[in-house]
């Protein structure tokens, strides 16, 4: 028998990220960027982890980034992206404001500005301490999620696999198995 749970968190409690105790978390993030290339704006994802590696997400896919530095305020890395059927390299270079960055990108056909502001990304992942009111008593679990569509609960009853895990907002859903 499945059953379907649904769970609304506090959006304070699902925004709690761990970051690197030094100014290199400044860096670390997802950052929502527009390439303004002067004949088109290009919006695209630069994610930054907290051993100073990263990617490009665009429509091209999921693009390694190389040399990630970031050093008194200014994240600088480079990348090499298809285009027009060919590799093509690219320098960045940006300041970093709070949760702004703002800098150019180059190539051998020019430079663009780019803005952005980190992204707020919440997931499920992790292990949650819940209390379930059922009115009569007051049930403690856990939720354990090993990955955004997998996980378990821990009961007292037992351990139970928890699948179609969705995190929509403050709304987590997810069955039991």
């Amino acid at each position: 028998m499945m059953k379907q749970y649904g769970i609304r968190f506090a959006l304070a409690a699902a925004l709690i990220a761990a970051f690197t105790p030094t100014a290199l978390a400044e860096a670390v993030g997802t950052w929502a960027i527009e390439i303004d290339t002067g004949d088109a704006l290009i919006e695209s994802q630069v994610v930054i982890d907290g051993d100073m590696k990263g990617k490009l997400i665009n429509e091209e896919g999921e693009i390694p980034l190389e040399g990630v530095e970031y050093e008194e305020g200014v994240l600088i890395f480079t990348a090499t992206v298809p285009y027009q059927g060919e590799e093509l390299e690219i320098e960045f270079e940006g300041d970093i404001d709070g949760d702004e960055i703002e800098g150019y990108l180059y190539t051998a056909l020019g430079e663009a500005s780019v803005f952005g502001e980190r992204v707020v990304v919440i997931t499920a992942v992790g292990t949650w301490d819940i209390e379930i009111d059922t009115g009569d008593a007051i049930i403690e679990d856990q939720l354990i999620f090993a990955s955004d569509s997998k996980g378990k609960m821990i009961t007292a009853d037992g351990e139970y696999e928890l699948a179609d895990v969705e995190l929509d907002g403050e709304d987590l859903t997810f069955t039991v198995v």
